[in-house]
């Protein structure tokens, strides 16, 4: 169990259950303060290449859909271009 104070001065625990690690993202599963509800964190890479990008989101919907309710917060860069002028990497040529 880990305790954390808040901005506001309050001490919030929460508890591991387990972590989840899928090619492309980590995450973990918690359980969060006195009612112990249960929150998803996960972080990813969101690649470049769109088509690897669809299948990474396909992933984290089963993920979503296997694990059940909770609170979800998702993690990452996004790498997200949306005008032709943003590409400056090679990989969006």
């Amino acid at each position: 169990m880990v305790f954390l104070t808040s901005a506001t001065g309050a001490l919030v625990n929460m508890t591991l259950n387990y972590s989840i690690v899928v090619e492309g993202l980590v995450g973990v599963c918690l359980d969060c303060g006195v009612e112990r509800k249960r929150c998803f964190v996960v972080n990813f890479y969101s690649n470049c290449d769109l088509s690897k990008n669809k299948i990474l989101w396909e992933k984290l919907v089963v993920l979503r859909n296997s694990l059940g309710g909770g609170a979800w917060c998702f993690i990452s860069d996004f790498n997200l271009v949306l005008d032709a002028e943003e590409r400056r990497d090679e990989c969006y040529a």
